[in-house]
């Protein structure tokens, strides 16, 4: 159920398992399928969300993947670029480009910067 004073921009797809609460925004390009969403989210443009749940007051950042199972607190932000992995449990902020996975995901596996010095 989406509730009527949802926000969003340009090009986003809501499949019916979605939810999204009171007062949250959507920006474009991105993607929602059977996520809960909770009150006063933000989600940034070309986010991917998989029945995961994020509670009430996020902010999620642009480029991102949440994947199946995964929690995210309230009251925090994800960074942009971040993936967190299936069943991760985020119960702080994310840094920009970071991935996150198994419970609790409390620290990075893979850094932006562990990026940039790998051979690819």
């Amino acid at each position: 159920m989406v509730c009527p004073d949802l926000t969003y921009d340009e090009n986003i797809f809501i499949d019916d398992g979605t939810g999204v609460h009171l007062f949250s925004a959507i920006a474009d390009n991105t993607l929602l399928l059977s996520a809960q969403i909770g009150h006063h989210c933000r989600v940034g443009s070309q986010v991917l969300l998989t029945a995961c749940s994020l509670a009430g007051n996020l902010q999620g950042g642009d480029n991102s993947f949440i994947a199946i199972s995964a929690a995210v607190q309230q009251n925090t932000a994800i960074g942009k670029g971040s993936i967190l992995g299936m069943g991760s449990i985020i119960v702080s902020s994310t840094a920009d480009g970071s991935v996150y996975t198994e419970p609790p995901a409390t620290k990075p596996r893979v850094s932006s910067a562990d990026v940039k010095q790998m051979d690819l």
